[in-house]
């Protein structure tokens, strides 16, 4: 209320939003790479720029509408379906009053052995 902080400035800015934040090349890199591993974004993103220091958050929260985006409006339920079905695998669902109460999922491998 009277303008001043109730905390000391912090010792380093690494992860602040503010000087972490991804750039528009560092976000069409998250965009082209959107299928690798988050860790390997990150490491790509701080080789191309030294001064800049993303967190692993920051590339999951960038990467998720790109990937979103391919899902062509289904929900994350209907996701769910779609791939297990592109890929041979058994998806059941059990409902109780409209909701998702357990789900199997078996690669086609598995299913074999039951």
């Amino acid at each position: 209320m009277n303008g001043f902080h109730n905390h000391d400035d912090p010792d380093s800015l690494i992860g602040h939003a503010v000087v972490c934040g991804l750039n528009l090349h560092q976000l069409e890199t998250v965009r082209s790479m959107k299928e690798c591993k988050p860790s390997d974004i990150l490491r790509k993103i701080k080789e191309e720029d030294k001064n800049n220091f993303p967190t692993l958050r920051q590339i999951y929260a960038a990467r998720a509408p790109f990937r979103r985006r391919e899902w062509d409006g289904r929900a994350v339920m209907e996701q769910s379906q779609w791939l297990a079905d592109q890929h041979g695998y058994t998806l059941r669902k059990q409902l109780l009053e409209g909701k998702v109460t357990r789900i199997f999922l078996a690669h086609p491998e598995m299913i074999k052995f039951s």
